[in-house]
């Protein structure tokens, strides 16, 4: 009778050693979802950020065991500005306790909306803005990296104002409507976008004038043009959006 516990126990033993290695994949270090959101400070936004809306990307509640990484950064007219870095990590669901992970997701939660508040905070109206540069770098470092969703949301009007194109000249807004590879070209000789495959990437604006929805469209259509070849998934709106 004792052998035959025993081996009970053992078979039982080695099913979930099985179940864990099968499973284990699914948790590998890297991360299996990564955000970053990027808000443009250069400019006043007519919409703030909402933590709702950033969370979208991530289904949260279908991934709650998933680890996450979620960075959040301001676009200035500076190539440096803070990072803030939050991370929830993976729990394995079978040996997890449901009420301590719920927990931990709003602590995680209430980081990330502490973190858009402070970047919300900060003063706007800078002289110069290279948006470009800080979506590509973004886009290309999520590109680079293991995880089954990748999501990069951009918070700006997209007013490129920098030594590659500024919106607001004439002949370069002339030489964009007229032959927009050459302008295309430029941007991709200053920063290369990568392997961007599996990544979305959101711009988020509300226009509040003819002349800024003009801008605003020449842009995005261009950098979603860049994005769009090197293989990622571009969604243009108002609010976050997939469609």
């Amino acid at each position: 009778m004792k052998t035959n516990i025993g081996i009970i126990t053992l078979i039982t033993l080695a099913s979930l050693v099985v179940l864990f290695i099968v499973r284990l994949p699914h948790y590998k270090i890297g991360g299996n979802i990564v955000e970053s959101v990027l808000i443009d400070k250069t400019d006043t936004l007519p919409i703030a950020p909402t933590l709702e809306e950033i969370l979208l990307p991530i289904h949260l509640e279908e991934n709650k065991w998933n680890h996450i990484r979620l960075r959040t950064q301001s676009i200035s007219d500076f190539d440096y500005n803070h990072i803030s870095d939050l991370e929830l990590p993976t729990r394995i669901t079978i040996i997890s306790n449901p009420i301590e992970r719920d927990k931990e997701i709003k602590s995680f939660t209430l980081k990330i909306d502490s973190a858009i508040t402070n970047i919300s905070k900060q003063p706007s109206g800078r002289p110069k803005s290279s948006i470009y540069r800080s979506v590509m770098l973004e886009a290309n470092r999520i590109g680079s990296m293991d995880a089954k969703i990748k999501a990069l949301i951009v918070y700006s009007d997209l007013f490129e104002n920098s030594s590659i194109f500024s919106i607001y000249d004439t002949a370069s807004r002339t030489k964009l409507k007229s032959n927009p590879n050459e302008i295309k070209n430029r941007f991709m000789q200053a920063i290369k976008p990568g392997n961007l495959q599996n990544v979305k990437v959101y711009f988020v604006f509300k226009p509040y004038s003819s002349l800024t929805n003009e801008y605003f469209m020449l842009t995005s259509t261009l950098f979603k043009s860049i994005l769009e070849d090197a293989g990622a998934t571009v969604y243009i709106g108002a609010n976050l959006i997939e469609n």
